[in-house]
């Protein structure tokens, strides 16, 4: 038999894709069990928390603003730069406090046609590399990923209706922006029925294919008001970034188990694969494990491990893929 159990304490919470084998006795040709691992990305800036204020900053730090369009009247109203920034929440207790705010601060973003906030390689608005942390992740081959928001509309008396767009996306060659997945948000009283409590949106990528055209290349992340201009006023609040790469599901190496009754002694052995460490637990009751060899490391070669059969009394062991 085979079954993926808990992590033994020493991997909880590490990056590691969860393969367990366990084996029971003498079992032959033993696949192992595997699931696809998924890796938190970080995002810079992902929670608005810089600039700090005690009240609205226009500036939003690691992030660009789209360009102004040349048919926004720059001298009514408002400025084009002052159509998004960061803002602090009110104390708890205050009517228009947002209650699951992450940090203390978070985005505002007109309705306005146009208006937007990205994030890639090459986009900022800060030059200073210590508020600006580098936003390198790319498009990985076989990967997919997730992208989670928190959206709060019905802002300054938003229409209904009124759509923002979240992507991730890539740039080509010429810098141009091309979507690899959209989500669209539509304001509505049912949805944001208070105006206290952020709701997650959430962007999902298909499995990254080598003939993609944004294979490989840096990702961004985009916030980009569809608004027609009829509908224009009010505002959206977001808050909370977060990325998630669901790392490529490999076909899950075999196992084998040679036994030596000579020598009262068994061999367990795996095609080892490049960038994977290993370790190998054993078990007398499938609760309790204690390592017998962690790290194992291997490039494309068999990994073999030959234990005696009758000392420990244990009956139980698998393997865990470590990876990088």
């Amino acid at each position: 038999m085979a079954s993926p159990l808990n992590a033994p304490k020493h991997l909880r919470n590490s990056r590691i894709g969860r393969m367990g084998v366990i084996f029971a006795g003498i079992v032959l040709g033993m696949p192992m069990v595997m699931v696809a691992e998924k890796r938190a990305l970080l995002v810079p800036n992902g929670s608005f928390e810089s600039p700090t204020t005690d009240f609205v900053n226009i500036r939003v730090d690691g992030w660009l603003k789209t360009a102004r369009p040349a048919d926004y009247p720059e001298g009514g109203g408002f400025l084009w730069d002052q159509l998004a920034g960061v803002f602090r929440n009110t104390p708890p207790g205050s009517p228009d406090h947002l209650s699951n705010m992450d940090g203390k601060q978070a985005l505002y973003l007109f309705a306005i046609p146009g208006v937007g906030l990205l994030k890639d390689a090459t986009s900022t608005d800060s030059p200073d590399s210590s508020t600006n942390p580098t936003f390198s992740h790319r498009f990985e081959i076989g990967s997919r990923y997730t992208l989670r928001v928190g959206v709060l509309g019905q802002g300054g008396g938003m229409r209904p209706g009124v759509p923002i767009d979240i992507d991730l996306y890539w740039r080509d060659e010429l810098g141009k922006i091309h979507s690899v997945s959209t989500t669209r948000v539509t304001n509505s009283q049912a949805l944001y029925p208070d105006r206290q409590q952020f709701v997650d949106e959430v962007v999902v990528t298909p499995l990254v294919q080598p003939t993609d055209p944004w294979a490989g290349h840096p990702m961004g992340i985009r916030f980009l008001s569809q608004v027609e201009d009829a509908e224009r006023g009010g505002y959206w609040d977001l808050d909370n970034i977060r990325l998630e790469q669901e790392l490529p599901d490999l076909e899950a190496p075999r196992m084998t188990l040679r036994v030596d009754p000579t020598s009262q002694s068994w061999t367990i052995s795996w095609p080892g694969r490049r960038g994977e460490s290993y370790d190998l637990m054993e078990s007398s009751d499938l609760l309790a494990w204690s390592p017998v060899v962690l790290r194992l490391t291997a490039n494309d070669t068999t990994i073999e491990q030959t234990l005696p059969i009758g000392n420990s009394g244990h009956n139980f062991m698998r393997v865990f893929v470590r990876r990088p």
